[in-house]
């Protein structure tokens, strides 16, 4: 199996802290030190816009999920992360592990298609 490049990771890890709390906030994105290689801008304003047309790009299960869980969703719906799960669940009929899942799986996801989006 290969190595994935340190990027992924870094997008990887990046947009699964972006999840908790509040979502994906402007604060969280001008404490991202790398933010520029991570998503192409060093602006956080240009940051945000990047990762959200990146997660509401597709039509996926998996990233509805994220777009959920970083509060970007067309309907966002509370500041704490449960809560968007929780009002993710009633719509979707799946268990809490299941959505998880799919959270881990968008975030993969997200960080493969970033590129596409990263206009340098």
């Amino acid at each position: 199996m290969t190595e994935l490049p340190d990027i992924l990771h870094r997008r990887i890890d990046a947009l699964s802290l972006y999840r908790k709390g509040e979502g994906l906030t402007l604060g969280k994105l001008v404490s991202t030190p790398d933010r520029e290689d991570l998503f192409g801008h060093d602006d956080p304003f240009e940051s945000r816009l990047t990762i959200v047309n990146t997660v509401l790009s597709e039509q996926e299960l998996s990233l509805f999920a994220l777009a959920n869980a970083l509060n970007i969703s067309e309907s966002p719906s509370t500041d704490n992360l449960m809560g968007r799960r929780a009002d993710f669940l009633k719509k979707f009929q799946m268990s809490m592990r299941t959505l998880t899942t799919r959270e881990e799986e968008g975030v993969q996801v997200a960080a493969y298609l970033l590129p596409r989006f990263i206009n340098k």
